[in-house]
């Protein structure tokens, strides 16, 4: 009886050891609720921006265009800028498969906003260009 008690000690062991390398060596995307909340953060503030640059053009009086101008929108692109480098810094920090998308995610928000950026430079931009952006860059968000 000795032996079969010890030999079952043995094989217990060797099984929660292989189980503990086996579990050690699957990936499993990791979930992380900072990033996850500061992103739909992120979402919510570029589409509220696009949609009250979208209502200040409407009127197209000279108040309302300077409101949508570079110069008094400056402020939100260097936010912006902030919390996309901040992401990005947290998600590559918790590296795993899930996060192969990221960078792409990263570059094409910074081109789209980029985008509006350098337009807006010259002149707040047109209900077709902030409506065809607010798309694209909620399906980025998507």
């Amino acid at each position: 009886m000795v032996g079969s008690t010890s030999q079952i000690r043995r094989t217990a062991v060797a099984l929660l050891f292989s189980t503990g390398i086996v579990s050690s060596c699957i990936t499993v995307p990791q979930y992380d609720q900072p990033p996850d909340t500061n992103i739909s953060a992120l979402q919510k503030e570029i589409d509220t921006q696009l949609v009250q640059w979208l209502s200040l053009r409407r009127p197209g009086d000279p108040a309302s265009l300077s409101k949508a101008s570079y110069q008094a929108s400056n402020h939100f692109y260097n936010k912006v800028e902030v919390d996309l480098t901040f992401l990005e810094l947290r998600i590559e920090a918790v590296q795993d498969r899930s996060d192969e998308k990221h960078p792409a995610f990263f570059s094409n928000m910074r081109a789209e906003l980029a985008s509006i950026q350098a337009q807006q430079r010259n002149e707040p931009p047109s209900a077709i260009v902030l409506v065809s952006s607010r798309n694209q860059l909620n399906a980025q968000f998507a």
